[in-house]
């Protein structure tokens, strides 16, 4: 009996604090928008479905359930649901949601509240972006942006309302046909536009000027300097402060959007960049560029307006390498030495050096090895000479590579036994730091290599 009761007091303990604990919902507040606008009931616009969000808070915040349920309660006309936290509707009316709350009210009660949301028509209040001038003879196709809420420009019937003497008809629902110059007035009517029972209709007067056709294109480079480059071809949103890119004649042509293409780049790596603000190119390389601009309907009503353009690219500038130094003329047997070879000019555009070995005579044996901060390093063995050929990749012009050889007589220094004696002479011909740049002139403190005119190489401290 005393177990039962314990345990029977434990429930009874553990119900009143829930109960305790356990905070209700006193309030929903609706926050979405309670009043809403359709789109207008024309037959273009059937089956459309709007949505809105269902926004709302929970009154106390730190209410013990706050998980909202919708349902709808009466559609009314509207054509209303709910989906999840969506209200979707179709046409005007009222229609009443219930927002519901498991246990909101109490641990074993539901919280429930009705909200009304309003659809009220939305009227058509202007139509904008009608053209008012067009030249005689060319279709235009009239797409006009209506102001009203949900409803699409496919929504306007267009009619003529005088033709006056161009000639004017309608086809194909919104192409507007002229043969002749004057003043047509159009008419855009929207179905229940005005109102749920009234068309909305609005009047446009669009004069009909002659056609004006595009004669010639000029302001494009028939030569470019030097590649790469890049330049502007037209600019569809003329701006003063960029006068670069084409330059239609006459400036009052009827039609202005230039197409452009590569007939043919040859060598010159050319490519188009095309978009909303006009067209651009670019040139990797040297050579000659042709090139075509189109303008749709440009020369007559029913005729493209071309025009090519040859272009010539002249490769870059290239300073030439006139002479390389620094090679000794002597070397050991069974030695090496830098090939650091110094160019002249030193503003010289191309300086890379690749060596290689032509020839040797007697018994010479000679190899190339890369290493560290020179191009390479010669080594050598046996007597007589060795021959090597140094080569600047385009160091005499764009289409030309710079080349020299070099001789050098490898001898045995076991015979030259009293070379301590002689005093020997040698000049610093280039300095380095580091990491194998190549210094202006000698560094007046700090760690840096100079080569000697032997083609000897020595690090230094200042």
């Amino acid at each position: 009996m005393r177990k039962i009761f314990a345990s029977t007091f434990g429930i009874f303990v553990a119900m009143s604090t829930f109960a305790q604990l356990y905070i209700p919902v006193t309030n929903i507040t609706y926050t979405g928008t309670t009043t809403l606008t359709s789109p207008i009931p024309s037959s273009c616009n059937t089956g459309g479905v709007r949505a809105a969000s269902v926004n709302y808070t929970i009154t106390p915040s730190n209410a013990t359930n706050q998980q909202v349920v919708w349902t709808m309660v009466d559609a009314g006309t509207t054509g209303a649901s709910i989906k999840g936290s969506m209200f979707n509707y179709k046409t005007i009316g009222v229609a009443t949601i219930r927002a519901t709350i498991i246990n909101g009210a109490s641990p074993t009660t539901n919280y429930t509240q009705d909200f009304n949301i309003t659809v009220e028509f939305g009227a058509v209040t202007d139509i904008r972006d009608v053209p008012t001038t067009i030249a005689a003879g060319f279709p235009l196709k009239l797409t006009p942006r209506v102001i009203g809420e949900f409803t699409p420009s496919k929504c306007v019937i267009w009619s003529i309302v005088d033709a006056g003497t161009t000639g004017a008809s309608i086809s194909d629902y919104n192409m507007l046909n002229t043969t002749s110059t004057g003043s047509v007035v159009v008419r855009a009517t929207i179905e229940n536009g005005a109102s749920p029972t009234t068309d909305y209709t609005q009047d446009f007067t669009i004069e009909v000027t002659p056609f004006i056709p595009v004669t010639n294109i000029s302001n494009i480079p028939l030569t470019v300097d030097q590649a790469p480059a890049s330049f502007n071809l037209s600019i569809n949103y003329p701006n003063p402060d960029f006068p670069d890119g084409a330059v239609i004649t006459p400036s009052n042509a009827t039609n202005q959007i230039i197409s452009w293409s590569i007939i043919d780049e040859g060598t010159t790596n050319a490519k188009i960049s095309s978009g909303s603000s006009g067209s651009s190119i670019s040139i990797g390389n040297a050579g000659d560029l042709k090139i075509r601009a189109t303008i749709i309907n440009g020369a007559s009503t029913t005729t493209n307006y071309t025009q090519d353009f040859d272009i010539k690219i002249i490769g870059p500038i290239v300073i030439p390498v006139t002479n390389i130094s620094g090679i000794p003329a002597t070397m050991n047997t069974l030695s090496y030495t830098p090939l650091a070879g110094v160019i002249t000019p030193d503003n010289a555009t191309n300086q890379f050096i690749e060596w290689s070995i032509v020839n040797t005579t007697g018994t010479v044996a000679a190899k190339l090895q890369p290493q560290g901060l020179f191009n390479s390093y010669l080594l050598v063995e046996g007597v007589g000479t060795v021959t090597i050929n140094a080569s600047v990749y385009k160091g005499l012009s764009e289409t030309t590579n710079y080349t020299q050889d070099f001789t050098i007589m490898v001898i045995d220094n076991t015979i030259a036994t009293s070379v301590n004696e002689v005093e020997i002479t040698k000049n610093p011909v280039a300095f380095y730091n580091t990491m194998g740049t190549k210094l202006t002139k000698k560094p007046i403190n700090g760690l840096y290599i100079v080569i000697y005119d032997d083609g000897t190489v020595e690090k230094k401290m200042k």
